[in-house]
């Protein structure tokens, strides 16, 4: 049975829950005359109803109207430039490796956030998000920073929610983007490019470019694009044109270089002579640059190198996968003729591969590995938190078992550690759990930290823990549940429906807090024996609701009476099964309507003696006078919507009124003969248009032949209903 929301006195907050009512009624089947007269009983006015729960019937006004909005916003998108293809998210002036977005009710008036970095992580927290709650820009800070190797790895963004209100039973909802991992691409012309404004000697010339970030980067040449030949951060174009002067750039998606302007001239003329292919330019790395696979125990390493023939600014290029994601870095050399040097300084830990490039030829590759530990005078002390996991019961009786492993990561002993696990549901903190503590863990050694914690109510969760240890600390953070997807199939029916099919009926109950997806399965019996296979689309369960799942199917002359079936519910990789009896009563939302029915004839006095009609009308001549003192434009709109209201309050009345006056007035609209020629249409895609279409038409029928006999035997003979 339909329990609306009441008026009552906050009307603003009500209507919000009101209009969040009528949608979740709406998705379950619920017919829209069913709701509509619910509504008016619980005390809401003819006016609310209509401006929330409009009538299905197409209006011509309401269609040229949407057309005309559809035209505008999609001019305006088109002016304001076509979408973005980089892959990010562009917000707040910058682009951003990802996104995500929180949904927070008005209870709530702080809100906390774990963001992860991925492969753009910043020097500062704080520089690598930005928090928007619709076109606004919101203040946070951040709380609980990881740091290592001078980016920040992860941290939680703490702002104030901005429509907290203690009063407001969390009523309102306000939706946050969190946009993290700003993205920075350059663009830089590299040797042997001319420089701005330089004179070459000769038409050809070469043009050279390295990127701070992975990407394809193509050349403007005279205004004309052409792609270029490379691969990562170094890309290259040799070009060959006529005298005079060059114009040239470099882009990438995100990014383009300065502009530079060159002038290209004939050489001096040479005697003529035979001339021999040009050398072949052999790169060796000679001494001391390190052996290929080796490893260093020092922070730097010097790249020494020697070339058959004259070269002019030679590049190293490093490459590092720290992260797992490849970093390139190039390097200038200094030197002269055909010996050159660099040296590569301040190097983290870990694994690097190099090369020299010069004149498009590429040296042999060399990968080393740098193992640097500090003096035993500078041993520094750190952990890693190699596991942390919560459990997740079926139960909310039961206890959750929250673990972390500590692993002594540093060069020196550990003297204690213990640790605090943070609870949270969504944004709200639930509780903080205490881990113990663990002392004396030597170097490359772990300890065990453990916890429990007993849950209120099911639901997913996600848990943070703060390791301290001696005066330092190391984060992480998991996600657990508590209790699991579950279905139970409670009511089944199998009837006849008015054009001799067959209706298999089932109701799918979800036991859980989230929506579940499921297909039904029903296995069509005969005296005992399987005659035919049906699946049902997929059916979205609210949470902790109910949904149908139904098949229609034609029994071919067989009694519906002695059909039964066996339906099979998939969900979650869980599957139930249960038997459906054979039987002649309709469904239980019909059931529900025919009692709705017999109450009819009170609804109707009401909704005649309802004096909201008489506040519309007023409402009207409101309109007309204000017309008089619009422009002609505000006038044209307003005689528009006027129109609109007439042929809308004409519409309620030839629905709603004419059956107190007998016989109708005008032949039945264009809804009853789509009820009726839609019954195949509605039987084959149940909570189609057209099935809707047919409960509606049932209802009136059912109303009608009850209360309104002489209309309803009219409607009957002329084939309108």
């Amino acid at each position: 049975m339909l329990n609306p929301i009441h008026p009552r006195n906050r009307r603003q907050r009500n209507l919000e829950r009101l209009q969040a009512y009528i949608s979740g009624a709406l998705a379950s089947g619920v017919p829209k005359g069913l709701l509509k007269k619910r509504l008016f009983q619980s005390g809401w006015g003819r006016d609310i109803i209509s401006g929330v729960l409009p009538d299905t019937k197409p209006n011509l006004l309401a269609v040229v109207s949407l057309i005309g909005l559809i035209v505008f916003f999609t001019g305006l998108a088109v002016f304001a430039g076509g979408p973005r293809f980089t892959g990010f998210f562009a917000a707040g002036g910058s682009e951003w490796e990802d996104l995500t977005e929180i949904n927070v009710n008005s209870s709530i008036q702080s809100v906390q956030h774990l963001i992860v970095f991925g492969n753009f992580k910043p020097q500062n927290c704080a520089d690598g998000m930005l928090v928007q709650n619709g076109n606004s820009q919101i203040n946070f800070t951040t709380q609980f920073e990881t740091v290592q190797n001078s980016q920040c790895v992860s941290a939680v963004a703490s702002f104030n929610n901005v429509i907290y209100d203690p009063d407001s039973n969390g009523t309102l909802q306000a939706t946050y983007k969190i946009y993290y991992g700003k993205i920075v691409q350059t663009v830089t012309f590299i040797p042997p490019t001319p420089e701005n404004y330089q004179i070459v000697n000769g038409s050809a010339f070469a043009i050279r470019v390295a990127l701070s970030l992975p990407a394809v980067a193509w050349l403007e040449l005279d205004g004309v694009n052409k792609s270029m030949t490379g691969n990562g951060t170094v890309w290259w174009s040799e070009e060959n044109q006529t005298f005079g002067n060059h114009t040239f750039r470099a882009h990438t998606q995100l990014a383009s270089s300065e502009q530079r302007s060159i002038t290209t001239q004939a050489s001096a003329p040479v005697p003529v002579q035979v001339q021999s292919p040009p050398p072949i330019i052999n790169i060796t790395l000679v001494a001391p640059t390190p052996a290929n696979q080796s490893t260093l125990t020092k922070k730097e390493f010097t790249a020494n190198v020697t070339f058959s023939d004259i070269v002019y600014g030679p590049v190293l290029e490093l490459i590092s996968n720290r992260t797992g994601v490849p970093q390139y870095q190039n390097l200038s050399m200094t030197g002269g003729n055909k010996s050159w040097i660099r040296d590569v300084t301040n190097l983290n830990n870990g694994v690097y591969e190099f090369a020299i490039y010069a004149n498009n030829t590429k040296s042999e590759p060399r990968t080393v590995t740098i193992n640097y530990q500090e003096p035993l005078a500078q041993q520094t002390k750190s952990a890693t938190i190699t596991q942390f996991s919560a459990t997740s019961p079926e139960s909310a009786e039961s206890e959750v078992q929250i673990t972390a492993v500590v692993k002594n990561s540093g060069q020196a002993e550990i003297k204690t550690v213990s640790g605090t696990a943070s609870i949270y549901k969504g944004t709200e903190l639930m509780s903080e759990v205490s881990l113990g503590s663990a002392g004396n863990i030597t170097i490359g050694n772990s300890a065990t930290l453990a916890g429990k914690w007993k849950p209120q109510t099911l639901g997913k969760y996600k848990a943070t823990v703060v390791i301290k240890y001696d005066n330092e600390e190391a984060k992480e953070a998991a996600s657990f549940s508590v209790g699991q997807a579950n279905l139970e199939v409670a009511r089944t029916s199998v009837f006849q429906t008015p054009d001799g099919k067959a209706e298999f009926l089932a109701e799918l109950n979800n036991k859980w807090v989230e929506a579940i997806p499921a297909v039904a399965e029903f296995k069509i019996k005969f005296e005992g024996v399987v005659i035919e296979t049906l699946k049902s689309e997929e059916i979205s369960v609210p949470p902790n609701g109910a949904k149908a799942a139904s098949v229609v199917w034609d029994p071919a002359g067989r009694d519906v009476k002695s059909l039964g079936a066996e339906i099979t519910v998939t969900y979650s990789g869980k599957s139930i099964t249960a038997a459906i009896e054979p039987a002649t009563k309709p469904p239980a939302v019909q059931q529900e309507v025919k009692a709705e029915a017999e109450q009819g004839q009170k609804q109707q006095e009401e909704l005649k003696a309802n004096s909201e009609q008489e506040k519309t009308a007023s409402g009207l001549t409101g309109a007309f006078t204000a017309i008089k003192t619009a422009d002609k434009k505000t006038a044209a709109v307003a005689i528009a919507v006027i129109a609109g209201l007439f042929g809308a309050i004409f519409y309620a009345v030839r629905m709603d009124l004419l059956p107190q006056l007998g016989k109708p007035k005008k032949p039945a609209g264009p809804w009853q003969q789509a009820a009726k020629t839609g019954g195949q249409q509605a039987a084959a895609q149940p909570g189609s248009k057209a099935a809707l279409y047919k409960q509606w038409h049932d209802y009136y029928e059912a109303y009608y032949k009850k209360y309104y006999p002489q209309w309803y035997e009219y409607l009957k003979r002329s084939g309108k209903l």
